[in-house]
């Protein structure tokens, strides 16, 4: 019988009455936390509609990694004060907050060198599709423990996926944040059903946490005040 549910009743000398005493129940140990503050710049000439905007995109992102104690100040900046989990790696919170959030993946040019986090993609280059096409997106782990991104497609997106896989397989399809290389997946094989999963090492640092990458990818971009 668990804690919870176990009661002692104590029956009154005369054995005419009785109270049902519950037993104290313990209480979960909340996880060990530190603070960080964070600094978001507010573009010159954005109007109260667009601040408010993106400061719910942003609640949102922190939100999505597991962060919902956190106050903001907003002025010239955005003046965040937030209290993180420590499973939350403190990189995943600074590329939240100041990502501006344009995602899209990008066919890769055969003449130039295999993509790397950090490379810029081309001025003017059109992506495969972008994240307003991505209808669901959660993080997941490998057996191995390693960390991923489970997303999905909508129609549009998977046709056009499809057609592109079937004939670049062995190929990179980097994903562009902000017009920068974040990661760069090889195709594996035809990708017909719209389903991706996102998985590999993140060591690199020009790269960012796959938990920010989904976040960003759910939450959406930050208004167009904040896009050059």
């Amino acid at each position: 019988m668990s804690i919870r549910s176990l009661l002692l009743v104590a029956v009154a000398a005369s054995g005419t009455a009785c109270q049902a005493l519950a037993l104290p129940t313990s209480q979960p140990t909340p996880p060990p936390t530190h603070t960080m503050s964070a600094v978001v710049q507010v573009p010159v000439g954005a109007d109260k509609a667009h601040v408010d905007a993106a400061q719910a995109v942003l609640a949102k992102r922190l939100k999505s990694l597991g962060i919902t104690n956190f106050t903001v100040a907003v002025g010239p900046v955005m003046q965040f004060s937030l209290i993180v989990p420590d499973s939350v790696d403190p990189k995943a919170v600074e590329a939240v907050l100041h990502a501006r959030g344009v995602v899209g993946w990008l066919p890769w040019p055969s003449d130039k060198p295999a993509p790397v986090a950090g490379d810029r993609a081309s001025p003017g280059a059109t992506p495969l599709f972008d994240a307003t096409q991505v209808v669901s997106v959660e993080p997941s782990t490998e057996s191995s423990g390693q960390p991923g991104i489970d997303i999905r497609l909508d129609p549009e997106a998977t046709r056009a996926l499809a057609i592109y896989s079937s004939k670049h397989v062995g190929e990179p399809l980097p994903i562009i944040l902000d017009g920068v290389v974040v990661t760069a997946p090889t195709v594996q094989s035809p990708i017909r059903d719209g389903h991706l999963l996102l998985t590999g090492p993140e060591g690199d640092a020009d790269g960012i946490p796959f938990a920010a990458l989904a976040a960003i990818l759910a939450s959406g971009p930050l208004p167009a005040a904040w896009r050059p």
